[in-house]
């Protein structure tokens, strides 16, 4: 099934966030959607937003976790804590978490191996610069952020690829369908190799999903790409209307 996620990063207080899931939960219950629908709003509201979408129309997410089960790590939240919170899934290595937090693939690694032991699908990031794609890179550049934050827990059920390339984030621009398109089989190529060169054994592809300036405009053209499974949402999943309406277009 195809999974939609919005990402709202640092936005929302308490009051914005309680009316948006119920806004969307209602929107939602009137008429269902064909997809996979995950808020990842920020740490502080988690539990309260869980307890709006309780009936599981729609899954929670958090935007990251730490690799510490517990301990003296200020600021931290630990994947048990998560779960605890009502979450299923949690985003891992956002280019904003590698660029502004100096997070390297190993920590994402360790971070989605914690994430695994307490059932949590991990949103595993991956994407290029804008210097990069000028140089040519971008496969090499994905290749080496999948190879080192691949956990070797990893399953087609408790992972999710999330190409966004960085220069796309928040920008308004995109690749076009061709780009999108070689760069997710590119991924789904690496993937089959990386879990048959560690004698893993999935019975499907694991999912691929596109972010990067994801819009009700756009979103259509988007996942009608083959090797698109859905799509990590930012600015656009701010407004529950907006949200809505990438979502039954999924």
């Amino acid at each position: 099934m195809t999974v939609i996620i919005a990402n709202w990063k640092m936005n929302k207080g308490l009051e914005g966030s309680l009316d948006f899931a119920a806004d969307l939960h209602n929107l939602i219950n009137k008429k269902a959607v064909n997809c996979q629908v995950v808020l990842c709003p920020s740490f502080p509201y988690l539990y309260v937003v869980s307890k709006i979408i309780s009936d599981g129309l729609i899954k929670l997410g958090a935007q990251d976790c730490s690799f510490k089960e517990s301990g003296a790590y200020t600021g931290d939240v630990s994947a048990s804590m998560l779960k605890d919170s009502g979450c299923d899934y949690v985003i891992l290595g956002h280019s904003e978490r590698r660029i502004y937090h100096n997070e390297t693939s190993p920590v994402i690694k360790q971070k989605a191996e914690k994430a695994h032991l307490y059932g949590l699908t991990t949103i595993i990031c991956v994407g290029e610069t804008s210097l990069e794609k000028e140089k040519g890179q971008t496969f090499t550049v994905i290749e080496d952020q999948l190879k080192n934050s691949l956990p070797l827990s990893l399953s087609e059920e408790n992972i999710i690829i999330a190409y966004e390339p960085v220069w796309a984030i928040g920008t308004g621009k995109n690749p076009s369908v061709r780009e999108i398109n070689k760069v997710h089989a590119h991924i789904k190529d690496f993937v089959k190799d990386f879990t048959k060169l560690h004698g893993l054994l999935l019975e499907k592809d694991v999912k691929i999903v596109y972010g990067g300036s994801v819009n009700p405009n756009n979103c259509k053209e988007i996942l009608s790409i083959a090797n698109v499974n859905g799509l990590l949402v930012g600015g656009a999943s701010l407004v529950s209307e907006d949200f809505y309406n990438i979502l039954i277009k999924a």
